[in-house]
């Protein structure tokens, strides 16, 4: 039984957000606990609680193997010591953070899931309404409340209500379209159980919508339909509806499919149907048929005979093997919507219905079509003296042609349609009076009315000769009213319907005669003809210029429709090279046009600007951006990098696969996976140029990537006493590897050149586990990290040092050593961590990390100020350590030093001192770094994006969206930076971004031209603007813009600031218009009338522009922004600018053209500058148009085919 949190806890999330809850349990997984809750808010010093509900999920996961319990202070962690549950704990907390992820993707195409929108990885819990609060390490997530989904099925289950067979199989096909839009996602649920089902409205079988949560076990499917393998064996389904591949096969291999989640749904079918939650044991030595016996089903109102099949689609989807069960929810709806269809009492479609009349008729070719004719008719039949009269149209009338739904009980439908009717027509004819439908029909109506509610059309023969027996009874003497319609062709008869006939039976329906009837519509129709006289030349003017209008209308809508489509598609092209998905970003922009009939629309210029970084010329660190997106078969990690030449790129995906590609056009050139299913490649790491050893568990494979072959095989493991998978590194040829056995600790020394091998015993005897291993720069030394779980702390252990050329050892106290990484021949850096008590009593222990530098001779020698690491991420912690030397530190100094980072957290030494020259912390975790050139290092975050590191100062470069990254690496022999995304099968690759259409302009010309258009001069008080074509300006001051016409003294035309900030003017369209800039808003004036004729927000790069460049013709405007000043020789100290280039149409709205940092427009010449920050030279080009957009992006398109290859399969 797991320990909830109390009604009245505060919980403060790691982004500030806070919530209170205010009840007990609303849901229950296998891997948390949802609490009802409400968000608090601090405003004006005044605590507010919000009206909107919430819901909280706690991750608190239960499992077969571990025993997890809350803590006194609220913490969740491992009832027992056992490293192996903390990782466990660690795995499944991770596993929730990624459910924002999911649910956000899965929510975009499905209607049953609820998304999370806010997630932290520990949280701060506050007892007594938030006046004290702690730390713990719990990871919570937030959602929208679940109220508006209903109750959880489990609490339906738990208070014993009871559920009828048809009750259980609806809620079940329910579930199934569910899940169905979960594995239409691309993704399985993988603990689908009672307390994740959610139920909208009551149990019965017409009145329930069910939504699925907690999606903290999803896992994505890969193209074969199967998730990625399990290597964390993290699996938190619940107990009993976990499927039997997961309690016995989950050993770091397995590969779950749909058929996982259909067991789930067959057991809580069971579950529903039985009130018992079985055990995995009863499930496999019994028949279904002990648990849902005939009796059983008998209570659960299941006829005798349709017992049987309920038994099979119960035992199909709790088969004990995959490929004998239910393979896709299609399958399993199939035999459940049969199922259903056959055991719920039939209910007819008509029977809410209410009809004027019912044709009754024998289908036959006349009198089918005089039915049909009559139904129509009678549906239409109007004159304005009804509605005088304030007699109601005859609105519907039945005929079972149209009417009749598809049913396998006809006559249940034709009786409630009889019921329901107020007149019944008989069509009557030599081939009715004996139809035993038609008699039936006669007699079912007269049930239920009057027989003088009959009327009958007769259309061939007499009427004694063909009225049905049951119309006239069974004395044959009742009286009829009929219609005469019969005629001497078919054609005849179906004129004379719509004639007299019709005003005959409309007449009584009505409640008038037909003569009555037929004076009113004989006067009716003379008006309508003398209107229509009256009229008719009228309507021939009027339809010329009604046509003209309509077509224009149609015109103009058709035009509106295309441009929607065409702005959906930029707005797509916008967020998908966001993502740094720029391939696709082109191709949505170059589909906004639709056959080349689409008008273009200036967003599309700018989409297409966007995406092929027209006008960008930085050519140096800043210019990178996402120049392709390369796809895995599976789901990328952090394995990867690229050949010491620079020519190929490597990279695992999660399925194993080994792919390397042509860093010159980024063609795939080879890919591998080891042939044994229960074996995959783990990582990797180049050797040489071509050559290339990729690892296994327990083997090593010398791979030559140009032959595709593996070249030798070598064990990690001499025997079966090697506990453990080894841990290894790599020098020059020489590979080193080392893990522990019964009887000792060894490390060993392969020679790749030579393929000899040397064993080494390490001399520690209380080593347990190796962590880490470091071979020196020159390859004489060795660096063994080592932990000793038999001492009974996990954090103790130490550092082995072996010299290879004399086998000395040297044994150094250590803790807990993530990180090993030389810094010269004779000293090394380490990344250390011990368990520390954190807070009052001791309570919330954390983990305390510190960097260490050790000396051979010495031992250590340096250690940094402690610090604790709290970040999201410290479950797959990225650390690291490299040094650069001669690096420019500053502008004066230059030094050889170490970049350390741990986290989000950055320290710079001094190798020479160990003096800290910086530190830094940044918003998420550093996956790696990378020098760039001699003073500036780059940083690949986890949330995507990259920061330039220089002179005690970062900058950020770019973004691949908000997507988490878990590899990152820099290439310098390519300038090519590639990232992994995390849960997606993506490579981006970016590199520096060139406009090559641009050429070499003078910059002094330029400057020149920047100078004289320097039109604002600054006083003390006020700022002027000069008009361009006039002798009119414009005067900024504290509480107005005034604008003067010439030598005038007075201003003609005035705009109160109202307090806004310092705004930006210039004149536009020859100083007939002022524009006007403040934070974000541009305003432009109309001069003449003194009018606003625009005003509109725009998405600048930076609200803090300082200049505006107008086009004098009012074509375009451009916005200014001077970020700082900056050292440019040939420029001598001008100012950076990021240059917004807009459009403006003729109603004077913006349409955004170009962002362009560095640059310069002269809108006379159509010309734009770009700066060169590698050359400090300006490029120009002219104006692009869209033809000229179009071409260049389907030339890189068209460049980029992607060629299929096949996979290598790898003997073990």
């Amino acid at each position: 039984m797991r320990k909830v949190l109390r009604e009245g806890t505060w919980i403060r999330l790691s982004q500030g957000e806070l919530y209170k809850i205010t009840g007990t349990p609303v849901g229950e997984g296998g891997g948390s606990i949802v609490y009802p809750c409400k968000k608090i808010s601090h405003f004006n010093g005044k605590i507010t609680v919000s009206e909107i509900d919430y819901a909280l999920k706690e991750c608190f996961p239960l499992s077969a193997a571990f025993v997890f319990e809350r803590r006194e202070d609220g913490e969740i962690v491992s009832a027992t010591e056992d490293p192996a549950a903390v990782r466990y704990l660690n795995s499944v907390r991770k596993m929730q953070m990624q459910e924002q992820e999911i649910t956000g993707k899965i929510y975009n195409t499905a209607a049953r899931t609820i998304p999370v929108i806010s997630a932290s990885w520990e949280v701060e819990l506050s007892f007594d309404e938030g006046h004290t609060f702690h730390l713990v390490n719990n990871t919570l997530t937030v959602m929208t409340s679940l109220e508006s989904k209903g109750k959880a099925l489990k609490s339906y289950l738990s208070r014993g209500e009871k559920l009828s067979v048809v009750q259980a199989f609806q809620i079940i096909k329910q579930v199934l379209f569910a899940v169905k839009e979960v594995h239409e996602a691309g993704f399985l649920h993988l603990d689908i159980q009672d307390g994740n089902v959610f139920i909208k409205g009551s149990l019965s079988a017409e009145d329930n919508l069910v939504s699925l949560v907690d999606f903290g076990a999803a896992r994505p499917v890969c193209e074969d339909g199967l998730c990625p393998v399990i290597r964390d064996r993290a699996l938190f389904s619940t107990m009993g509806f976990e499927s039997p591949e997961i309690v016995g096969h989950n050993d770091g291999t397995l590969r779950l499919g749909a058929e996982a989640d259909l067991y789930s749904v067959g057991y809580l079918l069971l579950l529903m149907l039985t009130g018992k939650r079985y055990t995995q044991r009863e499930l496999d030595s019994a028949n279904i048929g002990l648990y849902l016996s005939k009796r059983k089903l008998k209570k659960l109102n299941c006829p005798a005979h349709m017992a049987d099949k309920v038994h099979q689609i119960i035992s199909k989807a709790l088969k004990k093997t995959p490929e004998e069960r239910y393979h896709s929810c299609e399958e399993m709806l199939a035999d459940v919507s049969d199922l259903i269809h056959a055991l719920q009492p039939y209910k007819s479609d008509l029977s809410q219905v209410v009809y004027d009349a019912f044709i009754c008729y024998r289908h036959g070719e006349t009198d089918s079509q005089a039915a049909k004719i009559l139904q129509q008719k009678l549906e239409h039949f109007h004159i304005p003296w009804m509605r005088k009269n304030k007699i109601k149209k005859i609105r519907r009338v039945f005929m079972d042609e149209g009417e009749l739904s598809s049913c396998s009980d006809f006559g249940l439908q034709i009786r409630e349609a009889l019921k329901n009717s107020g007149w019944l027509i008989v069509i009557c004819s030599s081939e009715t009076k004996d139809s035993p439908w038609v008699n039936l029909e006669i007699k079912t109506f007269l049930e239920f009315h009057d027989r003088s509610r009959i009327l009958a059309v007769v259309t061939d023969g007499e009427p004694e000769e063909v009225f049905p027996k049951e119309l006239l009874g069974s004395d044959r003497t009742a009286e009829v009213l009929a219609a005469d319609a019969r005629g001497e062709t078919p054609e005849q008869v179906i004129r004379n319907v719509k004639k007299n006939v019709l005003l005959k039976i409309a007449a009584p329906i009505l409640g008038t005669t037909y003569d009555s009837l037929k004076q009113r519509q004989r006067n009716y129709i003379i008006k309508k003809y003398a209107v229509i006289g009256s009229l008719a030349v009228l309507m021939a003017n009027a339809f010329f210029l009604f046509a003209m209008d309509r077509n224009r209308r149609i015109e103009e809508q058709n035009r509106r429709i295309l441009e929607n489509r065409a702005e959906d598609q930029v707005a797509l092209s916008g967020e998908l090279l966001k993502e740094g998905n720029r391939e696709e970003a082109l191709q949505a922009a170059l589909e906004a046009q639709e056959d080349g009939d689409t008008p273009v629309i200036p967003e599309e210029i700018y989409a297409l600007n966007s995406a092929l970084y027209s006008y960008h010329h930085e050519g140096n660190v800043e210019g990178f951006r996402p120049d392709r997106q390369v796809e895995l078969e599976n789901n990328t990690t952090d394995i990867g990098e690229s050949s010491p030449d620079g020519k190929v790129f490597f990279c695992l995906d999660e399925s194993g696969i080994a792919y390397f590609y042509n860093m010159e056009d980024w063609s795939l050139q080879w890919k591998c996976k080891l042939e044994e299913e229960t074996s995959i490649f783990i990582d990797g790491k180049f050797v040489s140029e071509g050559k290339i050893l990729l690892f296994s568990q327990n083997t090593a494979y010398y791979m030559d990537i140009e032959q595709q072959k593996c070249i030798k095989r070598i064990s990690l493991k001499e025997d079966d006493n090697m506990l453990e998978t080894p841990v290894w590194a790599l020098h020059d040829g020489m590979l080193v590897f080392g893990c522990e056995s019964l009887d000792g600790v060894y490390v060993y020394r392969y020679d790749l050149n030579h393929g000899s091998m040397k064993k080494i015993r390490l001399t520690v005897d209380a080593m347990d586990h190796i962590t880490s291993i470091a071979i020196s720069p020159d390859g004489n030394m060795l660096a063994v990290s080592w932990l000793d779980y038999a001492s009974g702390d996990i954090w103790d252990g130490g550092i082995q040092t072996v010299d290879l050329n004399t086998g000395k050892q040297t044994t150094l106290e250590a803790n807990h050593v993530s990180t090993i990484r030389f810094i010269s021949n004779s000293e090394f850096l380490t990344i250390e961590c011990e368990n520390v008590p954190f807070g009052n009593s001791g309570i919330d222990d954390k983990k305390r990390y510190r960097e260490v530098i050790y000396q051979l001779e010495k031992g250590k020698v340096w250690e940094n100020t402690t610090h604790y690491l709290r970040t999201q991420y410290e479950d797959s912690l990225h650390a690291d350590a490299a040094v650069y030397e001669d690096f420019q530190f500053d502008s004066e100094k230059k030094a050889d030093v170490i970049f350390v980072n741990l986290g989000t957290h950055l320290m710079i030494i001094d190798r020479n001192t160990y003096n800290i020259l910086c530190e830094e912390d940044f918003s998420y975790p550093i996956v790696k770094m990378a020098v760039y050139d001699e003073s500036t290092v780059l940083l690949g975050l986890a949330d995507g994006s990259v920061e330039r590191f220089w002179m005690d100062n970062h900058q950020k470069i770019f973004s691949v969206g908000d997507r988490s990254v878990g590899g990152f690496l820099y290439d310098s022999n390519k300038k090519v930076i590639i990232q992994m995304k995390d849960g997606t099968p993506f490579l981006v690759i970016s590199q520096i971004a060139q406009d090559a259409s641009m050429k070499p302009a003078e910059a002094q010309d330029i400057k020149k031209k920047i100078q004289t258009e320097e039109t604002v001069e600054e006083t003390t008080e006020e700022t002027q603007v000069q008009g361009t074509s006039t002798k009119r300006f414009a005067v900024v001051g504290d509480t107005s813009i005034d604008v003067y016409d010439g030598g005038k003294k007075e201003p003609f035309f005035t705009i109160p600031r109202n307090g806004a900030e310092e705004p930006l003017v210039a004149f536009f369209k020859r100083d007939e218009q002022l524009v006007v800039y403040c934070n974000k808003k541009v305003t432009i004036w109309d001069l003449a009338s003194g009018k606003n004729i625009a005003t509109q927000v725009v998405d600048t790069d930076s609200a803090q522009k300082t200049d505006i460049l107008t086009d004098p013709k009012g074509r375009y405007l451009a916005l200014y922004t001077k970020e700082g000043q900056v050292s440019i020789s040939s420029l001598d100290g001008w100012l950076e600018r990021v240059l917004n280039i807009y459009s403006v149409d003729e109603n004077s709205q913006l349409h955004p053209y170009a962002d362009i940092p560095y640059a310069y427009v002269d809108f006379e010449k159509e010309m734009v500058y770009a700066l060169g920050r590698d050359d400090d030279r300006y490029y120009g080009i002219p104006f692009y148009g869209y033809g000229e957009l179009r071409e260049k992006a389907e030339q890189i398109l068209g460049a980029r085919k992607e060629k299929t290859v096949d996979i290598t399969y790898i003997s073990e």
